[in-house]
């Protein structure tokens, strides 16, 4: 299964060592932020394998998203807490590894980093797939003199 980061990246972006357990979350996030996006893509594990270098854009998407669930591992999404007759209120992801899935913007961001600028989907499967049909065919020249036989 290739990877577009390493734990050691990690430890670059957070400036210090990982732990045994933050090391171990950290490889199973950038794994799994690795796989969607080459979904995202619509690429396969030998087009990632094949990405030397790996676009910086793509990496950091790893690592931040690695740093995501090293900071919040539980998926804490809001706590409240009142002195007076204490009070503790923690709200949750439905599922952890919510955490992990792409965003609308980090889908274009992925969009942009694997076909360029030019995109309109962060899904690009099929974008072009009526050039393509249209391209197997010759080139005919309209006549509007020429009745429609379906009318």
């Amino acid at each position: 299964m290739p990877v577009f980061a390493k734990a050691t990246d990690v430890e670059t972006r957070l400036c210090r060592p990982l732990s045994d357990l933050e090391n171990s979350a950290a490889a199973a996030a950038i794994t799994t932020v690795t796989g969607l996006v080459v979904d995202c893509a619509g690429r396969d594990d030998a087009w990632a394998e094949a990405l030397d270098p790996v676009p910086e854009a793509l990496k950091s998407l790893c690592v931040e998203k690695a740093v995501g669930v090293i900071a919040n591992p539980a998926g804490l999404t809001s706590q409240s807490e009142t002195i007076g007759t204490y009070t503790l209120s923690q709200g949750f992801q439905k599922s952890e590894s919510s955490a992990l899935f792409l965003t609308p913007f980090e889908e274009r961001l992925v969009s942009r980093a694997v076909y360029g600028t030019t995109t309109g989907s962060s899904l690009p499967v099929g974008m072009f797939d009526r050039e393509i049909e249209l391209s197997d065919f010759p080139f005919v020249e309209v006549n509007e003199d020429v009745p429609n036989p379906k009318d």
